[in-house]
């Protein structure tokens, strides 16, 4: 539940934070390490991760974390989580009280939350950098969160103070992200311009400067596949944002990826969706329920460069959890060292071009490559989803 007076504030980051005070109690009874802990979670769970690096509670119950397609700009301020709990409440008929959800069966909740709309600025004045249309994000409430993650990550940066969140952080975002709200669906090809402006309103307080940089630098493009772009960018600035912020912070090493390996899937049109990064990292490729024309992976069966690439990126994050390296040259602001993760493997230094970014060649002349060796190990993640 978002923030309301019957409700304890950023009730559910509370909740992480009690169940890592939890591990923290009880690893070493299980043989684990309470030092080595690594918290990782991909998408709405990458921005718990986001939130829990900024949170001083959270200090000191975990020494790496793992955010995969988060964003470290999406918290929502609490007087607009407080519309969305009216809008919630009004939905379902229940005055806006905690007490009043209890009696709420699981499958009324989830049908009313989606019929709720797009949480644009004209809710709150709030604008909105995230992929799709879920209204449920942390909670700027003053008491976890001050303020953005990213840049409560930034100030701590600047001033040189308070608890270190996270020694190490593994952070990317796949290079497609929004083509998994656009291209299912078919909104890819069927969006409308009203519908465009719609989607850049709802993320940028200058919408028709926004809509006029993607129209000169996608002329041929029709308005589904420019929102797809745009909403990609948007979304990936969080991220960005969140790797710069880290950083900064004294004795702290941060790796950066971006997963540029394109789903045959849609005829293609799928690409590095959201999402299609699940199956590697966790080695979980040859799942036959992930292929098909329509299905995440593609239609098919893995091929022996799926079936590597899957062993070499779960190879990676398991390096990360266990020693705190991935395999690769650590990210900074000035060489913004970033691995992209594709049958072949290249370190590319400097922030993403706008002109090539989305472009299955990746514009590869820019980019130092360099051969990556990742050693096997052992480690434990405490996953957010």
């Amino acid at each position: 539940m978002p923030p309301h007076p019957s409700v304890r504030p950023a009730s559910r980051p509370r909740d992480v934070i009690a169940a890592l005070r939890w591990v923290a109690d009880n690893a070493a009874a299980f043989g684990g390490d309470p030092h080595r802990v690594t918290v990782a979670g991909q998408s709405a769970g990458a921005m718990i991760v986001a939130a829990l690096l900024a949170a001083p509670p959270a200090a000191g119950l975990f020494r790496r974390a793992i955010s995969q397609s988060g964003n470290g700009l999406c918290a929502v301020p609490a007087e607009h989580s407080l519309a969305i709990t009216h809008q919630v409440c009004a939905t379902l008929g229940l005055p806006a009280r905690a007490e009043a959800f209890h009696g709420v069966d699981d499958t009324r909740l989830t049908a009313a939350l989606q019929e709720l709309p797009p949480a644009g600025p004209a809710l709150s004045g709030h604008l909105d950098p995230s992929l799709g249309n879920s209204p449920f994000k942390p909670v700027i409430d003053g008491v976890l969160l001050e303020r953005q993650p990213a840049l409560a990550l930034r100030a701590a940066g600047q001033d040189g103070a308070g608890p270190v969140p996270a020694r190490e952080l593994l952070i990317g975002t796949n290079a497609d992200e929004a083509a998994l709200y656009t291209v299912p669906g078919g909104a890819i090809s069927s969006m409308t311009p009203r519908t465009l402006a719609a989607i850049a309103a709802r993320r940028s307080a200058r919408p028709e400067a926004l809509l006029a940089h993607y129209r000169a630098r996608l002329p041929d493009a029709g308005p589904g596949e420019r929102a797809s772009r745009l909403m990609t960018d948007v979304y990936l600035d969080g991220s960005r944002a969140l790797a710069d912020a880290h950083s900064t912070l004294p004795g702290t090493r941060t790796f950066a990826y971006t997963f540029d390996w394109r789903s045959p899937a849609f005829d293609g049109r799928l690409g590095a969706c959201h999402c299609v990064e699940l199956p590697f990292v966790f080695d979980r490729t040859g799942l036959p329920t992930l292929y098909g024309a329509h299905a995440l992976l593609g239609p098919g069966l893995p091929d022996g460069d799926v079936t590597d690439l899957a062993a070499r990126t779960h190879a990676a994050w398991v390096a990360f959890a266990t020693h705190g390296d991935p395999g690769w040259q650590p990210y900074d602001t000035d060489q913004q060292a970033t691995m992209h993760l594709d049958h072949t493997w290249h370190l590319h230094h400097g922030s993403p071009s706008p002109a090539t970014t989305g472009d299955p060649a990746r514009a590869s002349h820019a980019c130092e490559s360099t051969r990556v060796r990742i050693n096997n190990g052992d480690g434990g993640l405490v996953g957010l989803c």
